[in-house]
């Protein structure tokens, strides 16, 4: 269907959404942003039932309007039967373009090699945006290579 263009201060997309049973559930948005307001932040304000869960929900930079990633999950509350979950833009900035909400843990992840489960990532897979670590003149870094170069399967549960 495409996106929604969270333009102006004022603007809002807002979910109706049923669930079966009463519980916390985790939360997160996929989105873009190329705006570098705030230091690469387009905070939104996020409401579940008309309660506000983070008056200043983050948005990253994603290097570009074409390049689309999850936000970090939030744990919300969520009613058995009819929940509204909205996100407004809040201060008068340009923010993100929203695609999709995604309600629930994405699935697990299991890399193997050779048939053995080497790695679960609890999240599923996401891009790093800059790698995780500080760098100076005194780091030092190696990837294995040789002589036996990391190799297996993908396996999504």
């Amino acid at each position: 269907i495409g996106y929604y263009d969270m333009h102006v201060q004022g603007d809002f997309i807002e979910w109706n959404i049923t669930m079966q049973e009463a519980d916390e559930y985790p939360i997160s948005f996929r989105y873009a942003s190329a705006s570098k307001y705030g230091g690469g932040n387009s905070p939104l304000k996020l409401s579940v039932n008309g309660e506000v869960i983070s008056s200043a929900y983050p948005f990253i930079y994603t290097d570009s309007w074409s390049m689309y990633k999850y936000s970090d999950m939030i744990d919300v509350t969520l009613n058995s039967g009819s929940n509204t979950i909205r996100l407004e833009l809040a201060e008068d900035h340009s923010g993100p373009n929203i695609d999709h909400l995604r309600v629930g843990k994405p699935p697990a992840v299991v890399m193997k090699t050779n048939g053995w489960a080497r790695t679960v990532l609890r999240n599923g897979i996401s891009l790093l945006n800059g790698w995780p670590m500080v760098w100076d003149e005194t780091t030092e870094v190696s990837f294995r290579s040789y002589p036996d170069p990391p190799q297996g399967d993908l396996w999504l549960f």
